[in-house]
């Protein structure tokens, strides 16, 4: 478990799902992902790789301090043909714009590389996310190529 000022990361797990779901469900936050869930049994599959991801890389409920409410989740996925770490950060849209993403990310970060022989973090974001983009310039991340995903275009920072 990682502790923040405001927010507590505790490991995946299934307890989170219905919770996570629902977050995954939100319009706002749905119109950016690279893997959507567009019924239950799709999401199901998308929490069962997060969870794979839990042991080998890192992969946190995001859950506030002061209420315990899930507010999303952050941690690594393997990313191409490399495996290279991926940063993967959702949160719920009543979560966005007060810091908890810069916040969750600046405990992950540190000790997933503290963990692992990692020697980059690369992150994928969407044209048009740029409350993401800056959430990762805060992190000293920057662009490195531009790609395509599920038929979509992206940005792969690191």
């Amino acid at each position: 478990m990682l502790e923040t000022e405001r927010l507590r990361l505790e490991p995946l797990g299934p307890v989170h799902a219905e919770a996570l779901f629902q977050v995954y469900r939100e319009p706002g936050v749905s119109r950016y992902l690279v893997s959507r869930a567009d019924s239950r049994a799709e999401f199901d599959l998308i929490f069962a790789r997060a969870l794979g991801f839990r042991d080998s890389h890192g992969m946190w409920a995001v859950m506030g301090c002061s209420d315990g409410a899930l507010l999303g989740r952050v941690g690594f996925f393997a990313f191409g043909e490399e495996a290279r770490p991926e940063l993967a950060i959702l949160l719920t849209t009543s979560a966005w714009g007060r810091g908890i993403a810069t916040e969750a990310c600046r405990a992950a970060i540190p000790h997933a590389l503290a963990e692992h022989d990692w020697r980059e973090v690369v992150a994928i974001v969407r044209p048009g996310n740029h409350a993401s983009m800056r959430v990762l310039e805060k992190l000293g991340f920057a662009v490195e190529s531009s790609l395509v995903l599920k038929g979509e275009p992206a940005r792969l920072l690191r």
